[in-house]
């Protein structure tokens, strides 16, 4: 009986804080936006999509607050040829995962200036002006593919990364297919950066390109 009764208390805290944690978690389509972007976070926390969000003549989604985590919850950002990019990254420690973005005349997601500490899981970018995916310093692009970016000639290859970052199990295809030569798949602009289980096929540019320090490895393949 005693530990029936424990283990009874045991399931109710743990119902309890699950509770608690998805209260915790505020919906992006709720929220106002501003001159450059539908929506905007900026306060430090858990946020989840719970639609689709089309945006026409600005960016989607702006992240101003570090230490947040943006779950798209399977849902796809979508843009236009006159839209900016899906999502504006200003502040460090930015998680992004779990969804898809689409037709945005610059960039899928990008991490601004010298923005650190971001990470990208499990999102698929399609269609881009300029980079699918753009992060600085110490930031990881994990379980992600980009089809069909860059193409204007400017060097916005796939992926783009730098120093102490990592970019792990990806695919690439189709950067720069109707631009210039240095549009590449995968491309490590400065530092240590390891590329390891990718895959960049059909691209303008080098399939992967590694700064000076990087590190290719685990069976990595390119195909030009």
């Amino acid at each position: 009986m005693v530990h029936e009764h424990f283990r009874l208390l045991a399931v109710v805290a743990v119902a309890a804080l699950t509770t608690v944690q998805a209260l915790a978690q505020t919906a992006v389509n709720g929220l106002s936006g501003d001159a450059d972007a539908k929506h905007v976070i900026s306060s430090s926390g858990s946020y989840f999509l719970d639609a689709n969000i089309s945006e026409s003549s600005k960016s989607a989604i702006k992240v101003t607050a570090a230490d947040v985590t943006l779950d798209l919850n399977g849902f796809r950002l979508t843009g236009s040829s006159t839209g900016k990019s899906g999502i504006l990254i200003e502040a460090g420690r930015v998680v992004i995962k779990n969804g898809s973005i689409a037709n945005w005349s610059e960039h899928g997601i990008v991490a601004g200036g010298s923005i650190q500490n971001t990470t990208v899981q499990n999102v698929q970018v399609n269609v881009v002006g300029k980079s699918g995916i753009l992060l600085r310093a110490r930031s990881v692009v994990d379980n992600c593919k980009v089809v069909s970016a860059g193409g204007n000639g400017d060097g916005d290859s796939g992926i783009v990364i730098s120093n102490d970052s990592s970019v792990r199990d990806c695919v690439v295809i189709f950067t720069g297919t109707s631009g210039g030569a240095d549009e590449h798949g995968i491309e490590a602009t400065g530092g240590v950066v390891t590329i390891e289980n990718c895959v960049a096929s059909l691209n303008r540019g080098t399939g992967i390109l590694g700064a000076n320090g990087s590190v290719i490895k685990k069976l990595c393949c390119a195909v030009q």
